[in-house]
């Protein structure tokens, strides 16, 4: 996990100290660890630091860290307003963005899915709340693209949901949600990629390439 995790800083950021991406050098390198293991966590660049959002470690859920390349080093962040994991995380004008999930309820009795989007400004160290997703969901799929980001499938219910189909868009300037197209299957645990101004997500294990589709945004 810590070598892919590196690897992406590198695709991201362009170079790390002590590490290659296996798109230039066709090999993998180590870069430092983290002080513990995490998992089902989502990561964002922004201005040559990865940043490493919800998940869950040994000793809790709710343990964000930044990651370097010019020192090859991590360092801890404040902690999120809702901790969660299963969520998504994106980076847009200067700040990076936790995006639905997996957390507690309000009695802290059982965990539900999360339609709540905090942003952390990196300058401030503060996590704030960003407005609501229209509906909660978790295993989502998030991306910025020319100033927004854009969210598709997850699920909707915690583990006992059905995966969706649908897709939004959050707009930072207004601070709102608009409804985008429909895709025409529903689908969970994606990932997304830009390119060529198209939106790509890489599919799931159980799913064929062919079965891949992509989004022209209107302007």
């Amino acid at each position: 996990m810590l070598v892919v995790m590196a690897t992406i800083a590198a695709t991201l950021l362009g170079t790390a100290a002590g590490l290659r991406s296996p798109h230039s050098a066709g090999e993998w390198s180590a870069i430092a660890d983290m002080r513990e293991g995490h998992t089902i966590n989502s990561a964002a660049a922004l201005n040559d630091t990865l940043y490493l959002v919800g998940g869950t470690t040994g000793s809790g859920w709710n343990t964000p860290l930044a990651y370097h390349p010019a020192s090859d080093s991590w360092t801890p962040l404040p902690p999120l307003l809702k901790p969660r994991d299963h969520q998504a995380a994106a980076a847009l004008n200067g700040k990076v963005y936790a995006l639905g999930g997996v957390g507690a309820n309000a009695n802290n009795t059982a965990l539900q899915a999360l339609k709540s989007v905090e942003a952390l400004d990196p300058v401030t160290r503060m996590w704030s709340l960003s407005a609501d997703m229209p509906t909660s969901r978790y295993y989502l799929g998030a991306a910025e693209l020319d100033g927004k980001i854009y969210v598709v499938g997850g699920m909707e219910t915690a583990h006992t949901g059905r995966a969706l189909n649908s897709a939004i868009v959050y707009n930072p300037t207004s601070d709102t949600w608009s409804p985008i197209a429909n895709m025409s299957t529903a689908r969970c645990a994606q990932r997304q990629a830009l390119r060529c101004g198209r939106r790509h997500r890489r599919w799931p294990w159980h799913e064929r390439p062919q079965q891949r589709r992509s989004l022209r945004p209107s302007h």
